[in-house]
């Protein structure tokens, strides 16, 4: 009993470590056509140098069933719910700006694009 705790602390720990240097999470529900799409789309547009995203990304999926995913970001299941119940967010999909563990803000992926675009373009 004793070391399946260790090994399930030695697991929690281990996943959310990786994220304590993130600065820019993802959560979404790929189950959702809509969101897989917008997913892929802006996976291509990193890929092709016309998104620029200069913090760590990291895509939360809180579908059921994995998915095959290659791309230019990590894409982190969640299906168990570890991530979602730390962060709560109130929609799918949902941006959080995370320092040192810490939720600075949030936004929807709908405000997060068009803020990069502006950005990039140098205009408001």
């Amino acid at each position: 009993m004793i070391k399946a705790v260790k090994y399930y602390l030695m697991i929690v720990l281990f996943g959310y470590s990786h994220l304590a240097s993130a600065d820019t999470l993802l959560f979404v529900n790929t189950d959702n056509v809509k969101q897989r799409n917008e997913i892929n789309a802006i996976n291509n547009l990193i890929y092709s140098g016309d998104f620029v995203i200069k913090d760590d990304f990291f895509v939360i999926d809180i579908a059921k069933k994995k998915k095959k995913f290659h791309g230019e970001f990590r894409l982190i299941q969640d299906a168990d719910g570890h991530y979602i119940s730390n962060y709560l967010p109130t929609a799918i999909p949902e941006v959080f700006y995370v320092k040192n563990g810490y939720v600075m803000r949030r936004e929807t992926l709908e405000t997060f694009i068009a803020q990069h675009i502006v950005n990039q373009t140098g205009r408001e």
